[in-house]
Formats: structure tokens, C-alpha cells, sequence
């Protein structure tokens, strides 16, 4: 049995644990510390060489992805459902970099409502676009395999390419430098 005076120091140690976004968590949704960010005096993050470049190549991989849905949005004959899944692959990315700039671990999975929470703490102005992530997530992902699923119209496509950018306006500058 523990003491009174033992039980309350664990008790505080935990309401300040738990009171606390995390610094990381794994796949699993364990805790584990990021080393190589810490907040620095201005409340900035200081970012280690490897930290930067992983940031660098989400950024990277998303730019590759938006330019796409530029370059087919624009066709006369223009895949729907492959704009639709780079969109989705655009905020993904952009999500991941995100959350590798403030320590978190970016989870292997393609919700976006999944990494809109992780990165809530952070950038608390994502909850706005939490409806949007769920039908870039449908879109983005089911569209890929056969299924039930009818065609996206030209309409859905162009209203998930606004919803995408809505992503970027928030994320991008956080990303920069």
C-alpha cells in the first residue's frame, strides 16, 4: 500500500503528464520523446538537420501531388477520381509534415481525421475542416479500388480541390523555412 505523501507526488506527476499534448506518439498511440525538436526560448521549435529534410520531402512529395491535380483538373478529359486521390494525398502529406514539425510521429494510415486529431493540439484551426477530411478521405481512397462507389462528378472533384487548398492556406506557412 502506498503512503498518502507517495500517492499524492504519483498523482501530480500524472495530472502533469497527462495534462500535456504529447511530444510523439507510435503507431499504437504510445508516448515516446522526439529528441531532435524542442521548443526554444521564443516558444519556436529548433529542428535537427534530419527533422528539417523529413519536413523538406513531405513538402516535397505534396508539391508533387498538388501539381498533379493541377495539371489533370485542367484536361478536357480529366480523371475525377485520380485528382480526387492526389488532393487527398496533398493534405496527407502536408498533415505529416506537420506533425513531424511538432514531434509527433506520423502514423502509417491515410485518415485524415485521424491526423487532424493528432495535430489538433498544435494547429487547433484544423477542426474547421474535419467534415472535409472525411470526404477527402472516401474520395481519395476508396475511389482507388473497384467497389459501388459512382463516379465523382466534376462538381465533387472541384469542391474537394477547394477543400484541399483550404489545407494548404493553413499548413504551407507552417511548413516554410
Amino acid at each position: 500500500m502506498l503512503s498518502s505523501g507517495v500517492w499524492l507526488q504519483t498523482s501530480l506527476l500524472l495530472l502533469t503528464l497527462l495534462s500535456k499534448p504529447p511530444t510523439s506518439t507510435t503507431a499504437g498511440g504510445r508516448l515516446s520523446i522526439i529528441s531532435s525538436i524542442s521548443p526554444t526560448s521564443t516558444g519556436e521549435f529548433y529542428m535537427n538537420d534530419d527533422v528539417r529534410e523529413s519536413i523538406r520531402q513531405w513538402r516535397a512529395k505534396a508539391q508533387s501531388d498538388w501539381t498533379t491535380v493541377e495539371i489533370l483538373s485542367d484536361s478536357k478529359l480529366c480523371p475525377t477520381e485520380t485528382v480526387c486521390f492526389h488532393c487527398q494525398q496533398f493534405v496527407e502529406k502536408l498533415l505529416k509534415a506537420a506533425l513531424t514539425l511538432y514531434g509527433v510521429e506520423a502514423p502509417k494510415t491515410h485518415d485524415l481525421r485521424r491526423l487532424i486529431q493528432l495535430a489538433e493540439p498544435y494547429l487547433p484551426e484544423l477542426s474547421r475542416l474535419v467534415d472535409s477530411s472525411d470526404a477527402l478521405t472516401v474520395h481519395g481512397v476508396e475511389t482507388r479500388y473497384p467497389g459501388d462507389m459512382p463516379q465523382v462528378t466534376l462538381a465533387e472533384m472541384n469542391e474537394l480541390v477547394e477543400s484541399s487548398k483550404e489545407f494548404g492556406k493553413i499548413l504551407i506557412p507552417k511548413l516554410k523555412g
